[in-house]
C-alpha cells in the first residue's frame, strides 16, 4: 500500500534514445521455404513496432511487449553460451533460489540478471536458446542499422534533435547486433522514462507512486544491461578499446573515407556496464532516501549510503575504462558489484580526459557528485548512530567534521555538474554559440529545479545533525574528538535493490528449430545475385551502386544540406562496385 512520503530525487539520464534505422533487409533470399520467408517477414514487420522507443512518453507496458515480441524472434537465431552465465549483479537467496527451482521457461531457461551474491548464494542456470548448429551462422547474417547517440559525440545529438533525416553516425550489423541494440535501447528508454517520471514531481518531493514506479523502471533498466552485457555482446565484435592496435589499423584501413564508423561504440562492455551500475545505484538512490525520510534506523540508513556510493564508483570505473583513461583497474571492481576505488581523485575528473564524450562528462560529473553526497549522508547517519548507540559522541564529531567537508566538495561537484548538462544541453539545441558561461568554459551554469531540491534536502539534514551532535558532545558526553579519523567511518554496507528478473522471452511459434534450420540453409546457400540501385542527392552527387555476389556495399551521397546520408548494405562475402560518388571495395 502506498505511503504518503516525499523526497527529493535527481537523476542522470541520456539526451538521445538509441535508435533503428528504417533501412533493415529481409533475412531469407528469394526462393527459401515457406517457413524461413515467414520468419523472416515476421522480423522485418516485429522491427517496425520498435518505433516506440522513439518517445519516452509512452507506456512502458507497451514498449516492453514490443521488445519482448521482437527478442521471441531473434533469440533463436543466436547461438547458446557455454557454461553458466554470470552478469556480476548480485541478488538475494531467494532470487537465486527462485531461479533455480522454477525460472526455466519451454524451449528456453530464464536468464535472471542477477546470479548470487558474492557470498555464493548460487548462481545462474545457463541460458540456452534454440540447439541447432545452424544458429550460429545467423548471428552474423542480416544489415540491421542504428544510430550511434553514447560514444560519438554530440554532434549526432544536435542533428537528431533537429529532426534531420539522417544522423551524423550510424552502424550496422547481424542479427546478434540487433538483438544487442534492442535491449541497449530498451534500457536507455527505461532511464529516460524513470528520469521524466521523477522530474515530473512537485517541487515538493517525489510521491511513493511516483518513486516506485521510477524504481522498477531503473531496475529494468539494469537488467537489459546486464542480460546485453553477459548474453549478446560476447556474440557481438569487440570495441575498438579490445582490439589490438594491428586490428585497429586494419579496420580504418577498410572503412571507406568520410563513411560512418562500422563498430557501435555504444556497445563497449565497459560504458554498458558503467550504465547498468547507474541504473542500479540511481534506483537504490530512492530507497535510501525514502529510508531517510521515514525514519529506518541510522545504522541502516548509512549502510545503504555506503552501498549506495560503492555502486556509483563502479560505474565510474567502468566509465573511465571506456575512455581508455584507467584510472582504476577493473580489479577493484569487487564482486558484489561494487567498488572502493577513490572516485573523486583527479585522475578520474573528466576535465583531464582527453576527447571525452558527451554521455562521459555529463554521467562522470553526475556519478562523482552523487558518490560525494552519499558518502557524506553514509558518514552523518553513523556519526548520528555512534552517538545513540555507542556513546561515542568524541569520535561522532571527527567523523561528522569529515562529512561536513565531503559534503562541501559535493557542492562544488554540484557546479561543475550544472555546467556538465548545460553544455550538452546546448549542444543539443541549435543557436548562435556564445563565448562566455557553459559555452566557452568556465563561468557557472543555472542549477536544475530537482537537482536543487535534492541538494538542499540532504544538504540541511547534514547540516542539521552534524549541529546536534557537536552540541551533545559539547553539552552531554564531553567526549575527546580525536585528531585522526577512526578506523570505521561508515555502517556495513547493505544492498536494498536488485536488478528486476529478465527472463529470457519465449521463443515465437514462428521461430521453431526447423524455421531456424530453413532460413540458416537458405541463408548460407543463397547463390551469388545482381542488384542495381540507384540514388541521387537532392544537392549535388549521384550514385550507382552494383552488388556482384554477397559483398559489403557502402555508398555516399551528399544532400545539399550540411548533413550526409548513409546506406549501409551488409552481406557476406563478395564484390561491390560503386560508380558515381560513392567507395566500392
Amino acid at each position: 500500500m502506498a505511503d504518503d512520503v516525499l523526497t527529493s530525487s535527481f537523476f542522470w539520464a541520456p539526451l538521445v534514445i538509441k535508435l533503428p534505422l528504417p533501412d533493415a533487409q529481409a533475412l531469407a533470399p528469394a526462393g527459401a521455404p515457406p517457413d524461413a520467408v515467414a520468419l523472416s517477414n515476421a522480423i522485418v514487420t516485429a522491427r517496425g513496432a520498435l518505433l516506440v522507443l522513439a518517445s519516452a512518453d509512452g507506456d512502458p507496458a507497451a514498449k516492453d511487449a514490443a521488445v519482448a515480441a521482437y527478442l521471441s524472434l531473434l533469440w533463436p537465431l543466436l547461438p547458446p553460451l557455454p557454461g553458466a552465465l554470470n552478469l556480476g549483479l548480485p541478488a538475494s537467496p531467494t532470487d537465486a533460489n527462485a531461479a533455480d527451482s522454477g525460472g526455466a521457461q519451454a524451449g528456453t531457461a530464464a536468464a535472471t540478471a542477477a546470479p548470487a551474491a558474492a557470498s555464493g548464494a548460487g548462481a545462474a542456470k545457463p541460458t540456452t536458446t534454440a540447439e541447432t548448429p545452424e544458429a550460429g551462422a545467423l548471428a552474423a547474417a542480416g544489415a540491421f542499422s542504428w544510430t550511434v547517440v553514447l560514444a560519438g559525440g554530440s554532434q549526432q545529438v544536435q542533428q537528431q534533435q533537429q529532426g534531420a533525416a539522417a544522423p551524423a553516425a550510424a552502424a550496422t550489423g547481424g542479427v546478434a547486433y540487433e538483438a544487442a541494440c534492442v535491449l541497449l535501447s530498451s534500457a536507455l528508454w527505461d532511464m529516460v522514462k524513470a528520469a521524466a517520471v521523477v522530474g515530473a514531481a512537485p517541487p515538493g518531493g517525489v510521491h511513493s507512486d511516483a518513486a516506485l514506479q521510477a524504481s522498477k523502471l531503473l531496475r529494468a533498466a539494469a537488467a537489459s544491461l546486464a542480460l546485453l552485457r553477459g548474453r549478446v555482446l560476447p556474440h557481438v565484435p569487440p570495441s575498438r578499446a579490445q582490439q589490438s592496435q594491428k586490428q585497429q589499423k586494419q579496420q580504418k584501413q577498410q572503412q571507406p573515407p568520410g563513411g560512418a564508423a562500422r563498430h557501435d561504440g555504444d556497445l563497449d562492455s565497459e560504458l554498458v556496464a558503467a550504465l547498468e551500475m547507474a541504473a542500479l545505484a540511481q534506483a537504490q538512490t530512492l530507497s535510501l532516501l525514502r529510508a531517510l525520510a521515514k525514519g529506518h534506523s541510522n545504522r541502516l540508513v548509512s549502510g545503504v549510503a555506503n552501498d549506495t556510493a560503492s555502486l556509483l564508483a563502479a560505474a565510474q570505473v567502468h566509465l573511465a575504462n571506456h575512455a581508455g583513461v584507467r584510472a582504476a583497474s577493473a580489479s577493484s571492481i569487487g564482486g558484489d558489484a561494487g567498488s572502493d576505488a577513490d572516485i573523486l581523485a583527479p585522475s578520474f575528473d573528466t576535465a583531464k580526459w582527453k576527447k571525452a564524450e558527451t554521455v562521459a562528462v555529463t554521467l562522470s560529473a553526475y556519478l562523482r557528485y552523487m558518490y560525494a553526497m552519499c558518502t557524506s549522508l553514509a558518514q552523518t547517519a553513523y556519526a548520528q548512530d555512534l552517538v545513540k548507540q555507542d556513546r561515542k559522541a568524541g569520535a561522532a564529531v571527527r567523523i561528522m567534521n569529515e562529512a561536513a567537508a565531503m559534503r562541501e566538495r559535493a557542492a562544488k561537484l554540484g557546479g561543475a555538474l550544472d555546467v556538465a548538462l548545460a553544455a550538452a544541453c546546448a549542444a543539443a539545441v541549435p543557436g548562435p554559440a556564445k563565448k562566455k558561461g557553459v559555452f566557452g568554459g568556465g563561468g557557472s551554469a543555472p542549477t536544475p529545479p530537482h537537482r536543487a531540491a535534492f541538494d538542499a534536502a540532504l544538504g540541511a539534514h547534514i547540516a542539521s545533525v552534524c549541529a546536534q551532535v557537536v552540541r551533545d558532545n559539547e553539552r552531554i558526553y564531553y567526549g575527546q574528538v580525536p585528531g585522526g579519523l577512526p578506523g570505521v567511518t561508515m555502517a556495513e554496507r547493505k544492498r536494498l535493490v536488485d536488478v528486476a528478473p529478465a527472463p529470457l522471452p519465449l521463443p515465437s511459434p514462428l521461430a521453431g528449430t526447423a524455421a531456424v534450420a530453413a532460413l540458416a540453409a537458405a541463408v548460407a546457400a543463397a547463390p551469388p545475385r545482381l542488384q542495381l540501385r540507384y540514388s541521387q542527392g537532392t544537392g549535388y552527387g549521384h550514385r550507382l551502386l552494383i552488388d556482384i555476389g554477397q559483398g559489403f556495399g557502402y555508398g555516399q551521397g551528399h544532400p545539399a544540406s550540411a548533413l550526409t546520408s548513409h546506406r549501409l548494405h551488409v552481406r557476406p562475402l563478395g564484390i561491390c562496385i560503386c560508380i558515381g560518388y560513392g567507395h566500392g571495395y
